[in-house]
């Protein structure tokens, strides 16, 4: 499209431009943030405080009710533990510590059985085996030459 030449040089117009760009995106920006971090209104905080208390609620339940079956359970535990005492005309023990720490076994290492050393006789006749097959690793490729030696 055909523009209407500017009087302006072109990097004054490319300055104006840059600082239109730069101070909208500073409004936005600045749009933004005040949009997440602007106070709470009267009905949002109110809202917010029945959620939070509604949360305080079922915590609170969900406590006593596991305090009311852990003192079921110890009470079923010492009724038991008194019956079989009573059986056996002892009187019943103290109370175990609330918290028991089981303790980890400590890993057995098995300890493999030294190889026996080999004896002189051992000794020279593997030197003898290896003899006879051509000295180590020359002995096995003693068959394989190269092409050229054809």
């Amino acid at each position: 499209a055909h523009t209407v030449p500017s009087k302006k040089p072109l990097f004054q117009v490319l300055a104006e431009a840059k600082e239109r760009k730069e101070l909208e995106f500073a409004d936005q920006w600045t749009e933004m943030k005040i949009g997440k971090n602007r106070p709470l209104d009267a009905e949002e905080f109110e809202f917010l405080s029945k959620v939070e208390d509604e949360q305080r609620e079922i915590e609170l339940k969900r406590k006593r009710e596991e305090m009311s079956e852990l003192e079921v359970f110890r009470k079923t535990q010492q009724a038991s533990e008194g019956v079989r005492m009573s059986d056996e005309g002892k009187t019943a023990p103290e109370p175990a510590p609330a918290c028991v720490v089981a303790r980890r076994a400590k890993p057995k290492v098995a300890i493999k059985p030294k190889a026996p050393e080999p004896t002189p006789e051992a000794v020279d006749d593997d030197d003898k085996t290896n003899s006879d097959a051509g000295g180590g690793l020359g002995g096995l490729l003693g068959d394989y030459g190269s092409d050229s030696d054809d």
